[in-house]
């Protein structure tokens, strides 16, 4: 039996409660690793450069670089990197429209298993770009507003997250 090719995965957040939460869930995936954590931006296009992980799942509000900076910085180095933007900000979702590859979760939102499925999902979007030779562009996120405001607080949770992708 052949095992299918692990998602090697790099956390970035500021809080070491969530950067070990994120481990420890991706830890008992048979499909995925973590190969590196970061608490900033700066030190995350570091790691990003050496150790070209498959999945960046990055927060956005961070000391220094936000997440968004941060990914901005990436692809201004050629990195296309999938990004998972992970962040209690639902106004994020806006922001990281504009970043390439990426896609948005909010953390108070459905847990792990949404998170999970989005690092596969952007493993996959990218693997398949690549087969093909097209750079992994043009994978956005959305949220409906009406979603958002039936999840009973008003913000968009994971729940009412979905992501599209666009020919490119």
């Amino acid at each position: 039996m052949t095992m299918a090719p692990t998602i090697r995965v790099l956390i970035v957040d500021d809080e070491p409660i969530v950067r070990l939460t994120l481990s420890r869930a991706i830890a008992r995936q048979a499909d995925m690793a973590v190969v590196g954590e970061a608490a900033d931006g700066a030190a995350a296009v570091t790691i990003v450069e050496r150790l070209r992980p498959d999945v960046v799942v990055m927060d956005v509000t961070m000391p220094g670089p936000s997440g968004i900076e941060t990914a901005i910085e990436l692809r201004s180095r050629g990195i296309g990197t999938p990004i998972l933007f992970f962040t209690g900000d639902p106004g994020a979702i806006d922001r990281a429209k504009a970043i390439e590859a990426s896609r948005v979760l909010i953390k108070a939102g459905g847990g792990a298993a949404e998170a999970l499925d989005a690092i596969r999902q952007l493993a996959r979007a990218a693997a398949t770009a690549s087969s093909t030779t097209r750079a992994p562009t043009g994978l956005r996120s959305t949220a409906s507003a009406t979603a958002a405001a039936s999840s009973g607080n008003g913000s968009p949770d994971m729940r009412t997250i979905r992501s599209a992708t666009h020919a490119g």
